[in-house]
């Protein structure tokens, strides 16, 4: 999220889960916790910022992923 929805302002940061059913919100969906400073809002939006920097995500688009063995030729 880049700004609160009730004020609009740009303050607005990741919460911590509060309880077992807010952590397992988190833990299954792609919404987060975020609070505002400006107004005190808390509630549940998207991430807005990627969570791995440009250079990371540059380099794991160039990763090979090798070929599954062959078990039908492997003696057992």
């Amino acid at each position: 999220m880049q700004q609160c929805p009730k004020c609009q302002s740009s303050s607005i940061h990741r919460s911590h889960t509060r309880n077992l059913m807010e952590a397992w919100r988190k833990a299954f969906t792609t919404k987060r916790p975020h609070r505002c400073q400006g107004c005190g809002w808390r509630g549940w939006g998207e991430e807005s910022a990627p969570k791995f920097d440009p250079d990371r995500v540059r380099r794991s688009e160039h990763a090979v992923v090798p070929e599954p063995a062959d078990v039908d030729l492997t003696k057992l």
